[in-house]
């Protein structure tokens, strides 16, 4: 730019300088000289200087010195009776972020040589934000191929890790349901064999839900609606952990709407798992009361609300309860081992595939609501 716009205007000297990132230094970023037919090697111009051009340039689209001292380039050749322009050169939100310096002998600059350097320091400037643009848009790209390559290994490692885990350990669970239905055991032995039973289930579940907040995030979640019986399936549930709450000594308890609809049309292993997930970390974490199960329609959208009266939310944790790997205090303190933090955040992904959102009431010591709504068709 400098080289051509010196030959064709006949200007005996353009420089273009551009400040540092730290806008301490004004850098040239080039300097032509028509007479040597050279690109100038410049010092850059730093401290109070370059503050003094900053100002210089802050309400102003264009400066005429006829004051040598003005110049970046005064230090270099011998003009004589020569007159200067600056057009600073303009970020998008307005901001100096360096300038174009014109000098030449003779007589003054006319009205459209000034325009013409005004706009040239225009015509830098978008270049300057095209390019940062350029930059900017490799660096993200390069980025996301980057997670990308990154996310693919983590899935692959996970399905082979899943694998290597899951195969012993159906073993060890499959010779732990044979010894516990032999009729020769101490009652010591069952105990120590439910033991190993539970903590085998508890570790499958878990291996389940890396793998499946991994298909959430490489964005493998499939919908997968069909027809069922919404009334068995709510049966199911409730005779499943019955017994459990029944050990505890608390209630559990179904609230059905009447107008529930017999047959509805949604993802159904993904709403009992969503209702098992939420109905077992109730029963866990209430010591005494009970759990309710609630169930409403409104048109084409079904309502559900596990309630409880156990040990309740902190206001912290509320705000984060929904993040992967994140356990409330209760479940951090309450020792069981259970989960890894990953049950809410899987839950939140499956209800918004089905048209949902989750909400969550609570206080300390009092309980806890979680409820949600999902389409469906009769």
């Amino acid at each position: 730019i400098t080289e051509i716009c010196c030959h064709q205007l006949e200007i005996p000297r353009i420089s273009i300088w551009l400040h540092n990132l730290t806008r301490t230094n004004l850098e040239c970023l080039d300097a032509y000289d028509l007479a040597s037919h050279e690109h100038l090697k410049v010092t850059d111009i730093a401290g109070t200087k370059a503050a003094d051009y900053l100002q210089m340039l802050v309400n102003e689209r264009l400066i005429t010195v006829s004051d040598r001292s003005n110049l970046p380039l005064a230090n270099l050749g011998n003009l004589a009776n020569f007159e200067g322009v600056i057009a600073p050169i303009r970020a998008l939100n307005g901001d100096a972020v360096g300038m174009i310096c014109l000098e030449r002998v003779g007589t003054e600059w006319r009205l459209e040589q000034q325009s013409f350097a005004a706009s040239l320091a225009d015509l830098l400037a978008i270049g300057l934000e095209a390019d940062n643009r350029q930059a900017i848009n490799l660096t993200l790209q390069q980025a996301k191929e980057a997670a990308e390559v990154a996310n693919l290994a983590k899935n692959e490692f996970l399905k082979y890790m899943s694998h290597e885990l899951r195969t012993p350990l159906n073993a060890i669970l499959g010779f732990t349901n044979l010894m516990e239905s032999e009729s020769d055991i101490s009652a010591d032995q069952a105990e120590y064999l439910g033991i190993i039973a539970q903590s085998g289930q508890q570790l499958l579940g878990i291996i389940a839900s890396a793998l499946e907040m991994s298909a959430i995030e490489s964005g493998k979640l499939t919908f997968n609606p069909r027809n069922f019986n919404l009334a068995d399936l709510l049966n199911q549930l409730h005779q499943k952990f019955a017994p459990k709450a029944a050990a505890k000594q608390i209630a559990f308890n179904l609230d059905l709407a009447a107008d529930l609809p017999t047959q509805v049309y949604t993802d159904e292993v993904k709403l009992r798992q969503v209702l098992t997930y939420l109905i077992e970390n109730a029963l866990r974490f209430t010591p005494e009361g009970g759990v309710r199960l609630k169930v409403v329609v409104d048109r084409d959208r079904l309502g559900f609300e596990v309630t409880d009266t156990g040990l309740g939310i902190t206001t912290e944790d509320l705000e984060k309860i929904f993040n992967a790997f994140v356990q409330a205090e209760a479940g951090r303190d309450s020792g069981s081992g259970v989960g890894v933090g990953l049950g809410l955040a899987i839950s939140q992904n499956y209800i918004s595939l089905m048209g949902g959102n989750i909400r969550v009431r609570s206080q300390l010591d009092q309980g806890s609501t979680f409820s949600f709504d999902i389409q469906f068709a009769a």
